[in-house]
Formats: C-alpha cells, sequence, structure tokens
C-alpha cells in the first residue's frame, strides 16, 4: 500500500481546477492510496475535509513562504500510515496500476521516478465513463512528452534516508539531486514511465512571481549554493533499472547512456575524476555545442 504526500499551492484560479484534478486522480488509483496534504495555503485545509485526506498544516518555510523540502519529506514519512511513499507535485494527474509491479522490486531501497507528459486540461469534468483510457489517449495525442531531465514524483520505501538538505521546492535544483544522491548511496533508480503516465497540467507561474523568479531568484541560488553542480548532470538516462508491464528489466545500451555514465563518473568517484574530468569537460562541450543528442527523444 502507498502513501502520497504533496505540498498543494493556494486553491485560487486555475490552480483550483488543476490541484483537484491531481487530488481526485490519485484517489482513483487502485489499491486505494492513503493522501497526505502538507501546508496551510488558502483552501488545503477545504480540500482535505473534502475528500477525507489527512492533512499537516504546520510546515518549515523559506524567508519568503516557500516549503523546505528536507521537512515534507520528514514530517511525511514520520505521519504515513504505510510503508511506501510517493512525493507527488500537486498539478500531476497520476495514470497507473503500477502497485503490482512496484513489488516485484527484490531491493530493500529503491528510488522509482518517470518522465512525465505536459497537456492543457480544461474546465470541464474529466473524470466521466472510462476516463483513464480516454484520458490517456488524448494526452498522447495532444499533449508533450518532457525533457528526461524533469522528475515529478519519487516513489520509494520507508526509511530511504537519502539526508536532503534544506532545498527550497519548487525551485529547481532539488529533484535532479535526489538522482545523484541515490546513484551516490548505490540506492537502485528505476524508470517507471512504462508503466506510470503522469500528466503535469500546463500553467503559468504566477504563483511564485513568475517564471523568470523561479529560474533565476533567490531562491533557486540558496538551492544552488546547497548542490553547486551535481544535479545538473543527473537525468532519465542514468537509471538502473526500467519497470515495465512485463516486470523490471535493465536499460537498453545506447551512445547517449553511456555517456551520461561516463559524464557522472567523475562526480560519483571524484578521486578518479582528478584524471577523467578534463576530457569529458571537453567532450561535454562539443556536445552542448552541436547538439549531438536530443534528449526528449530519448530512447529506452
Amino acid at each position: 500500500m502507498l502513501t502520497i504526500f504533496t505540498t498543494p499551492k493556494a486553491f485560487k484560479g486555475r490552480f483550483a481546477d488543476i490541484q483537484e484534478n491531481a487530488i481526485l486522480s490519485w484517489s482513483k488509483l487502485s489499491p486505494k492510496c492513503e493522501i497526505i496534504l502538507l501546508g496551510d495555503e488558502d483552501g488545503v485545509r477545504e480540500i482535505a475535509g473534502k475528500y477525507g485526506l489527512r492533512h499537516i498544516p504546520r510546515i518549515k518555510l523559506s524567508k519568503e513562504g516557500t516549503p523546505i523540502v528536507s521537512d515534507l519529506f520528514s514530517q511525511a514519512e514520520r505521519a504515513a500510515k504505510y510503508p511506501l511513499l510517493a512525493y507527488i507535485n500537486s498539478d500531476l494527474i497520476m495514470l497507473s496500476e503500477c502497485l503490482p509491479k512496484i513489488s516485484e522490486i527484490s531491493s530493500k531501497k529503491f528510488l522509482i521516478i518517470g518522465q512525465r507528459w505536459d497537456f492543457d486540461t480544461k474546465k470541464e469534468n474529466i473524470f466521466r465513463g472510462n476516463w483513464k483510457k480516454d484520458f490517456t489517449k488524448k494526452v498522447q495525442k495532444e499533449g508533450n512528452i518532457r525533457s528526461i531531465k524533469a522528475v515529478d514524483y519519487f516513489i520509494f520505501p520507508r526509511g530511504l534516508d537519502l539526508e536532503i538538505p534544506p532545498f527550497i521546492i519548487g525551485r529547481s535544483v532539488w529533484d535532479n539531486w535526489f538522482l545523484y544522491q541515490a546513484k551516490k548511496k548505490n540506492i537502485p533508480l528505476v524508470d517507471a514511465s512504462s508503466v506510470i503516465t503522469a500528466v503535469h497540467q500546463n500553467h503559468d507561474y504566477s504563483h511564485a512571481g513568475g517564471l523568470e523568479k523561479i529560474l533565476s531568484g533567490s531562491e533557486r541560488q540558496i538551492n544552488i549554493l546547497l548542490d553547486p553542480d551535481r544535479s545538473h548532470a543527473f537525468d532519465l538516462a542514468n537509471v538502473d533499472l526500467i519497470l515495465t508491464p512485463r516486470g523490471l528489466i535493465k536499460p537498453r545500451h545506447s551512445i547517449y547512456r553511456t555517456w551520461k555514465a561516463l559524464r557522472v563518473f567523475p562526480i560519483l568517484h571524484p578521486r578518479a575524476g582528478l584524471l577523467l574530468n578534463p576530457p569529458i569537460l571537453f567532450l561535454q562541450y562539443i556536445i552542448d555545442h552541436f547538439r549531438i543528442f536530443e534528449k526528449k527523444k530519448f530512447n529506452r
């Protein structure tokens, strides 16, 4: 069984519809999941009451009032009813029956991630009839698959102990840091994109003062100081296993995957990296400059 947790934005304007869509999709997962909402933004308490969800109002915030990642994960783990947890961004519709497949992972520790789809949801009720099948077809027809650097959910067993710094949520860096930390601690990193359709509902960034503030504002600079370089090198090409409808398989060999393994080797093995870093950095410059790899068309 699974405990899902998130920290919603205020339920105002477009975000009210988007976040309620996401939460409704989680409530329809099977087997039924526990859902915990953390924080006390406008409307969070009311939504928790409306759907019978658990609510933890008091969380640590940055000076600008943004939730702190380490506190969210710590509080959720202490409060969770079930031994398997999932952090999911509050705008993400989840279409999956993957829990039986997760049980096939024999390792006591693992971190499950996956790619997302970007899609424009409308105000009308999408939860009608055979909604999962119909909505999935619509997303695959009209939506766009996101870059393999974007990570919007994490599924993991209680006691993973990633030693999370006080990152500020929603300001980049922190999500890719999770991939680095899993690799550093030899925790199997599992790509579940084949069995989980995660749909990000497109929106603006007015809640944070605009996209520019998210990408270059003071809170992102704090995250960068907590993790100066490592996060940018890790993405879904660095996974150890892939979760498929048939079970777990090893990733296919590819030039890009081999390159990514080489790219992160000096980060995971800093002493050996003293010799490898200069040629690797030179290759990285050539690859980035000539756009040799197209990340969106990543072949698993």
